[in-house]
Parts: structure tokens; C-alpha cells; sequence
């Protein structure tokens, strides 16, 4: 059973860490494209992705479990995470000025 609960726990602080890094680059790409002279209004889909990929990591981090509650849930969580940060990323790249 400990071995069982380590191994769920493991695979979800890794999914944190993935969610982390790929929210990460969603912020540092907006940060970019706004110091290149974007406005918040061409930045919308950006701003809204990450905000969702955030509060899904916000989610997960604070039950504090690390997933052993309900792993198959925590991790469908993480994943939604990161598909958020990185449609966050292709909006930037898509955003005008």
C-alpha cells in the first residue's frame, strides 16, 4: 500500500512540475509579446488560456493530497493544465499588436 501511494504521488508532483513549466512558458511568451508593444485586448485568448491552465495547477496544488485522492482526476486536471498553457503560447503567437 505505501508503495502504491508513493508511486501516485510521484506521478503527480511530476504532472505539477510539467504543468509548472509549461504555464511558465505560456507567462514568459506573454510577457514577451507585451514588452514587444502587444496590448492586453490583442492578448485576450492568451491571457484567458492561462488564467484556466493556472487555476486547474491552483486546483490540484492546494488539495494537497498530491493526487492520492483521486489520481486518474488529479492527472486529468494537470493534463487540461497544460493544454491551456500551451494554447496560451500559440495565441501569443497569433496576437497582433
Amino acid at each position: 500500500m505505501k508503495e502504491r501511494v508513493l508511486n501516485i504521488q510521484h506521478k503527480t508532483a511530476d504532472l505539477l512540475r510539467k504543468s509548472e513549466a509549461a504555464i511558465l512558458s505560456a507567462m514568459d511568451a506573454i510577457v514577451h509579446k507585451k514588452s514587444s508593444g502587444a496590448s492586453d485586448a490583442s492578448l485576450k485568448d492568451a491571457l484567458n488560456f492561462h488564467r484556466r491552465a493556472q487555476m486547474r495547477w491552483d486546483f490540484v496544488s492546494s488539495e494537497n493530497s498530491t493526487g492520492f485522492h483521486s489520481p486518474q482526476e488529479a492527472a486529468r486536471i494537470l493534463a487540461e493544465a497544460i493544454d491551456y498553457a500551451r494554447q496560451a503560447e500559440i495565441s501569443v503567437l497569433m496576437a497582433d499588436k
